[in-house]
């Protein structure tokens, strides 16, 4: 913690009301290791290393009050509040002692890194508009891992199904830690794109014409292959057959 107060940004809660101030002049105290409870509660503060977006919505999430006494179970409660946000990835809380009975509750918050910009460049194949309706990551909302490896998943199962089958996918993460955001590059290359050269069926037809058959299915040759247009082909296919007995 002892670095955590040189680049703070702070925003205080006196008697109920946010309003910001200058960063401390001297790092915050370690967490005491005996609970303030009791102490009455003189002031709040919200604290982070950079500026803190929709402080007032985070500080809303508080359940200690100014003039009330420090309570234990309310700062436990105020903490797992904050984390549930999304927007803070760490959270600590210490009482800073003013003399006469009352502390300054102090939540030191690391914010979460938000996505600032999505790109999807290369060479796309496919429209944007498309490629982007199949992301799970979102601007302004919280970088998570997960929601960008199932992004870079989204993309390519996109391309096989439009039949584009040797696509690759690459995602890079462009991080500005002074301001807690991230940029993300989704680079495409789409290669070439399947075409259906022949179509067929195999097997007994139970006395169906395959000319009729292969006349009624979606997928034509010359065209670009689909696998969900195959799969709605195989199951016309199969209906037809079951029609038969």
């Amino acid at each position: 913690m002892t670095g955590f107060a040189a680049a703070l940004a702070a925003a205080v809660l006196a008697a109920g009301a946010a309003s910001p101030t200058a960063p401390p002049a001297a790092p915050p105290r370690a967490p005491q290791t005996v609970s303030p409870a009791g102490s009455v509660v003189a002031a709040i503060e919200l604290r982070s290393p950079v500026p803190i977006a929709k402080a007032g919505d985070l500080a809303s999430m508080i359940e200690l009050r100014v003039g009330e006494p420090w309570r234990d179970e309310d700062v436990r409660h105020t903490l797992r509040n904050l984390y549930l946000t999304g927007s803070v990835s760490e959270a600590e809380a210490y009482a800073e002692p003013l003399g006469e009975g009352r502390v300054r509750a102090i939540f030191a918050l690391w914010p979460s890194v938000a996505v600032r910009s999505v790109v999807i460049q290369g060479k796309l194949g496919l429209p944007l508009a498309e490629l982007k309706r199949s992301l799970v990551v979102r601007m302004a909302e919280p970088l998570v891992g997960d929601r960008v490896l199932r992004s870079v998943t989204a993309l390519q199962d996109l391309y096989v199904e439009q039949g584009f089958t040797a696509a690759k996918v690459h995602v890079k993460v462009h991080q500005a830690p002074e301001v807690s955001a991230a940029d993300l590059v989704f680079e495409v290359d789409a290669g070439p794109r399947t075409l259906v050269r022949g179509l067929a069926l195999e097997g007994d037809l139970q006395g169906l014409k395959q000319d009729e058959l292969l006349h009624g299915l979606q997928s034509k040759v010359g065209r670009p292959y689909r696998s969900g247009m195959a799969r709605d082909d195989e199951d016309r296919v199969q209906r037809a057959l079951n029609s038969r007995g």
